[in-house]
């Protein structure tokens, strides 16, 4: 067979890469100077918001390497390890999505030259059962891998994925020991620890009994659509299955979703319901739907779930009105809070304001993959000491 084509053109920044800490170690910091350093110091302020989850993107490679020691240093004075892991995982993710656009060779070359990784590319893109097996993600199996000669076969997105993981354990390692920093670091850090974000926040929302279609967002209404046609990727997939747990629909409701593909296979669908209800996967928000190329147009909120019921809520009666049960479908609905006919079918009411409670999507799974078949799933330091050692965790 052909040897894979491979390519790089790096167009982001990763600071957890060998040569951003070099960077850092060049800029020779010291962490008694960081606050009040006319360059260096708003990255305290920076890293403080990255911590609690609610950071920016930097763009310039010095400032987001320091920031990014920073935060790890504020998370030792906090010492809280669920928030630590929180933002490793976030991190980690956010890294991960950003690989999505880098060329394959950057991949091979973070997992063999950042992290040790046995990655071959002689038919295929192959990585060593052992680092497979250590880094890979909950939906990725070895049983169901097409294994050769120790070497399990993986597709770019599965590589990512697995890189994914190993970021995220290296970020944890990287955080420092606990130990006595600045003042200036142990204020910051004191005045951010109960501003971090929990993991997740589900507020009660009414469950429904049926789908409305005229109350779905455009995504879904395009997903679905694509689903009929069989043309559904694994993102939509995913998407469709989590959005529909999202309205608490049950599994014999799902399933007649799923019914609707050419495609259908019942132990495959039912198994990806599953799945995704055991893991407690949400679904993905807005901005994340739109990266997947399936977001057509803006709606009110941020998350597809949370759309469904504004829409469901605006709805009007009229006769013709059309739900899950029914012979036919609206075409497309138009995004925004737009007046919708009223639904045959009963919805569990519930007051306006837990209608319109936003769900918002944990990290770790907006952006897990659930195929269509099971056997494919891609789915510190002395104060005057360098702010290099305190990066390096010693």
């Amino acid at each position: 067979m052909r040897s894979i084509e491979v390519f790089h053109t790096l167009r982001m920044i990763y600071p957890f890469l060998a040569s951003q800490r070099e960077r850092l170690k060049a800029l020779d910091l010291k962490l008694d100077d960081i606050a009040g350093h006319p360059i260096y110091g708003p990255m305290l302020d920076s890293a403080a918001l990255d911590v609690t989850g609610r950071g920016e993107e930097e763009t310039d490679p010095e400032l987001a390497v320091v920031k990014f020691t920073l935060a790890k240093i504020l998370l030792s004075i906090i010492g809280d390890q669920e928030a630590s892991r929180e933002y490793a995982e976030r991190k980690a993710v956010e890294w991960r999505e950003r690989m999505d656009h880098e060329g394959l060779s950057f991949l091979i070359k973070v997992g063999r030259e950042e992290f040790g990784m046995d990655i071959t590319t002689g038919d295929s893109l192959r990585i060593h059962f052992t680092d497979f097996l250590k880094y890979k993600p909950e939906f990725l199996r070895l049983s169901q891998a097409d294994l050769l000669n120790g070497y399990v076969q993986v597709s770019k997105n599965q590589l990512s994925w697995i890189l994914k993981e190993r970021i995220k354990q290296d970020i944890l390692k990287g955080i420092p020991k606990k130990q006595q920093f600045p003042e200036a670091l142990e204020k910051k850090a004191m005045g951010i620890k109960g501003k971090i974000r929990p993991k997740r926040r589900i507020l009660e929302r009414p469950g429904v009994s049926r789908l409305t279609m005229d109350a779905l967002p455009p995504c879904i209404n395009g997903i679905i659509t694509n689903l009929e046609a069989g043309t559904a990727n694994h993102n939509a997939h995913f998407v469709l299955v989590t959005f529909l747990h999202g309205l608490k629909l049950d599994e014999a409701a799902i399933l007649e979703v799923f019914r609707r593909s050419p495609k259908f296979k019942e132990r495959t669908a039912r198994y990806q319901i599953q799945f995704a209800k055991e893991r407690g996967y949400t679904c993905p928000a807005c901005e994340s739907v739109k990266g997947y190329g399936l977001c057509p147009s803006d709606c009110p909120r941020n998350n597809p779930v949370a759309n469904y019921f504004i829409f469901l809520k605006n709805r009007r009666s009229r006769p013709n009105n059309q739900d899950m049960e029914g012979k036919s479908r609206p075409e497309a609905q138009e995004a925004g809070g737009k007046s919708r006919p009223e639904a045959q079918e009963a919805v569990v009411e519930s007051r306006p304001e837990a209608q319109e409670a936003v769900v918002e999507s944990r990290p770790e799974a907006r952006e897990a993959v659930v195929e269509s078949r099971p056997e494919a799933r891609e789915a510190g330091v002395e104060s005057r000491q360098g702010i290099q050692d305190a990066e390096r965790g010693t």
